[in-house]
């Protein structure tokens, strides 16, 4: 009986330890990004390119964030994730949500971690110099890991609608539309 106890007291004086997922729904290999938790929290409230309040300003912010939306509509540019520890919220928009009509991109050759990204609608713009049609898919990540991508509707890409390349792994997509790739997107 005093051998029971013993073990008993033994098995509960260790504190068991439960990784968090990245949101209760999270599934796969990227269920476990952190995204920007505990970092700042940047309100999107311009559905301008550029400048203060626009979405390009805060995926440039240094350090963790989450980002979430004031506004609703499209929002026409390129957005490369310089940095990861980032959380894109778009269920946070009002009304319609968010159309990114651009690139969502990583920097190549950088490390980028922990990303999620929720309820966003992505569109590539037309094809020009700057992305000839072999380089128009709507989400290229390179080198990038610990990803969740979920609600997300993307479309019109040139071979592929999503890109994750040169090591990325630890991935999830889930619950997302992914639809008409266009074979030749320069004709």
């Amino acid at each position: 009986m005093s051998t029971l106890k013993i073990l008993i007291l033994f098995c509960l004086s260790f504190k068991t330890y439960a990784q968090l997922t990245a949101f209760p729904e999270a599934q796969g290999f990227g269920a476990f990004a952190t995204g920007g938790r505990g970092g700042s929290v940047l309100k999107v409230t311009t559905l301008a390119a550029t400048g203060v309040g626009s979405l390009s300003w805060a995926v440039n912010q240094p350090g963790a964030r989450i980002i979430v939306f004031d506004v609703s509509g499209i929002i026409t540019t390129d957005i490369e994730i310089p940095h990861g520890d980032i959380t894109i919220a778009g269920q946070t928009a009002p009304g319609a949500g968010i159309t990114l009509v651009g690139h969502l991109t990583t920097q190549f050759g950088v490390e980028t971690n922990n990303i999620i990204i929720r309820h966003l609608r992505i569109r590539p713009p037309n094809p020009n110099a700057q992305w000839p049609p072999n380089q128009h898919d709507s989400i290229q990540f390179s080198s990038a890991n610990n990803i969740i991508l979920d609600h997300i509707d993307v479309s019109h890409g040139a071979d592929e609608n999503i890109d994750m390349w040169d090591g990325a792994h630890h991935i999830t997509i889930q619950w997302s539309n992914i639809s008409f790739p266009i074979y030749d997107v320069a004709n």
